[in-house]
């Protein structure tokens, strides 16, 4: 076939485009790279985050409470929403009266829409001016109770000291309590020895010393064995609980009941019966030559 022929009118030919996003060798889809924000936002976006449950509208649980809705608003991307969608989400996580609240605090409708000012003005309803006399005294009462672990120990007391207003002497208020309030005496006079001791020496010391306690029971015999073990131990109890059994059943006759083991009589050398049917003792009678 020939050239095709020229276009006498003037109008330039239509050619078709390429399509779009398609390499031009093997017309496969072009792959179309995404900003990363856009893969941050699909991926927290596919990954369901239920908010926290209603709030008590308690003062002591208001801390707890509002820490766990600020994870909720970062983790699904409330942050970066409008303020007046914060607002309407917090009031609506925490309850029906929570709406009273809001209308009691009288915020003028710009004011409403502002996330941290709305959470402010809760933070002054709910929480009320704490003693410090009596939380520093609760904290100094802390010791380690019988049975408590060190974990639990030292969780209880990075939380009563977030009322006590230490500020700086913080970390080091807690390790002292720590190093007093120990269980484990001879561990605690060890810690008192070291004059660097810091929070966290302390803190990895008496987990270290619980879990080598722990151990060294288990070896010894104190402490429960692993469950393979015990389950050993018991099927050996059980078997030699049913042979007992079977050497304390009582004979098939009746009458013969308590004389088990016994093939003759003690008196009159015959066999087993009833003391009734005893004849009388006789004296034995000696041969006389």
């Amino acid at each position: 076939m020939g050239d095709p022929a020229p276009n006498d009118g003037g109008i330039p030919p239509v050619q078709a485009d390429p399509l779009p996003g398609a390499d031009e060798e093997n017309h496969a889809p072009a792959i179309v790279a995404q900003p990363a924000m856009a893969i941050q936002a699909v991926s927290v976006a596919n990954y369901q985050v239920p908010p926290p449950e209603k709030f008590s509208f308690k003062p002591e649980d208001w801390i707890r409470w509002i820490r766990c809705f600020e994870r909720f608003r970062k983790a699904t991307g409330l942050d970066q929403e409008s303020g007046d969608n914060q607002v309407n989400t917090l009031v609506y996580s925490m309850g029906e009266e929570a709406d009273d609240i809001m209308i009691s605090f009288g915020l003028t409708a710009d004011d409403a829409k502002q996330y941290e000012l709305v959470k402010k003005r809760l933070e002054y309803h709910f929480i009320v001016k704490r003693n410090i006399i009596f939380e520093r005294a609760k904290f100094n009462l802390r010791s380690q109770q019988q049975g408590e672990s060190v974990e639990t120990f030292i969780t209880d007391l990075h939380c009563l000291a977030e009322h006590c207003e230490f500020g700086v002497l913080k970390d080091e208020r807690i390790r002292d309590r720590i190093v007093v309030g120990l269980k484990d005496k001879k561990l605690s006079e060890k810690l008192q020895l070291d004059s660097e001791l810091t929070l966290e020496k302390a803190v990895t010391q008496a987990r270290q010393s619980e879990t080598v306690k722990k151990q060294q029971g288990i070896l010894q015999g104190t402490q429960p064995d692993p469950p393979s073990a015990n389950v050993d131990q018991i099927s050996k109890k059980v078997g030699k609980g049913k042979r007992k059994d079977q050497r304390d059943k009582p004979p098939k006759n009746p009458k013969l009941a308590g004389k088990t083991g016994e093939t003759k009589c003690t008196r009159c050398l015959g066999t087993p019966h009833s003391n009734r049917n005893v004849p009388p003792r006789t004296l034995s009678v000696t041969n006389v030559s």
